[in-house]
């Protein structure tokens, strides 16, 4: 099972990680803070090394050996600047998911990250946290990666990560009341019907199990729940019921979702295709999209393993797990 984990520590001191990452400048160059760090750490070669695979645009991602490190490599990952870039929160998710793909493609299973971009780049920490924390979690389902483990300086970047992870302090429910009732008073279909608030709950029951196997975002995965159907005009096909509740994601107010920019984009792609598209390359999506599928049971159905997304929704007993939250809403 992957992991997502926030620690104490010095980056350049995670010997058990097969990578540690550099938050690099498009040169590769040494530099200053973690950067400079590394270098002094891995020693002269390491330069040299760089030298060859310069410049890096940003949100980019190279990997080099680790030279004299006790990490076997190092992956050097250029963050944006924060008051610079255009977008530097889709930039600073490129990036981590750089990094990610790069240790997916070399097998690594435990890589080490600081908290990019926060340092001379200007990235704001209470910002940077949940992009790359959900940036992680889109993608490390798929990585092969055992560990990812942000490495951070201080005390007040541990509690901006472990606070995005869910570790720290605690965090107010997903679906708010407020939120509900806003969801409640758009929805024109029955609440008791076969697509309300029963199959919701069980959707959002189904996705958590899920996601503890595919890393997928849980905040997303809530949301979805929640949402995927609160448009539909009636019980039927309604084949337009998708897109219209990523419409009304852009429409709620900005303060009724506990989300990220990053996290509600995942959770209007999920909405718009749950009920047409066979699958989807992102592991948040299409876990929520198995989450919806194995509550067919509720129609007398039986999932089709075929049409699930995720190896973890294809477990005959998670298709039985699924089976049982239904029965047990009859009993």
């Amino acid at each position: 099972m992957s992991r997502i984990t926030a620690v104490l520590g010095d980056i350049v001191r995670q010997a058990d990680c097969d990578a540690i990452v550099n938050a690099a400048n498009p040169h590769l160059r040494a530099g200053s803070g973690v950067c400079g760090a590394i270098h002094a750490a891995a020693g002269p070669a390491l330069e040299i090394a760089c030298a060859g695979l310069a410049p890096v645009e940003t949100g980019g991602a190279v990997i080099t050996p680790g030279f004299a490190l006790a990490n076997p490599w190092v992956i050097h990952a250029v963050g944006p600047r924060y008051l610079s870039e255009p977008d530097p929160a889709a930039s600073l998710r490129r990036t981590l998911l750089g990094v990610i793909d790069l240790a997916r493609r070399y097998g690594l299973r435990r890589v080490a990250v600081p908290a990019i971009a926060t340092g001379v780049y200007g990235y704001p920490l209470e910002e940077a946290a949940p992009v790359l924390v959900s940036a992680a979690r889109s993608a490390i389902g798929n990585s092969g990666l055992e560990e990812l483990r942000f490495v951070l300086a201080s005390q007040v970047a541990l509690g901006a990560f472990r606070s995005a992870i869910g570790q720290g302090a605690s965090r107010g429910p997903v679906i708010s009341r407020r939120l509900f009732e806003a969801i409640r008073d758009r929805c024109r279909i029955d609440l008791d019907g076969i697509h309300g608030v029963s199959h919701w709950s069980r959707v959002r029951l189904n996705g958590l199990r899920l996601a503890a196997h595919t890393g997928a975002d849980p905040v997303v995965v809530e949301l979805f729940a929640f949402l995927h159907d609160a448009c539909r005009d009636d019980e039927g096909a309604d084949p337009g019921h998708g897109k219209r509740a990523a419409l009304f994601v852009d429409a709620l107010p900005r303060g009724e979702l506990p989300a990220t920019d990053a996290q509600l984009d995942l959770l209007k792609v999920a909405c718009t295709g749950h009920a047409h598209q066979p699958t989807h390359g992102d592991p948040t999506v299409a876990t929520c999209w198995d989450a919806d599928r194995l509550d067919l049971w509720r129609l007398g159905i039986t999932p089709d393993p075929d049409r699930l997304c995720t190896a973890a929704a294809r477990e005959p007993g998670m298709i039985e797990e699924a089976r049982r939250r239904v029965q047990a809403g009859r009993e």
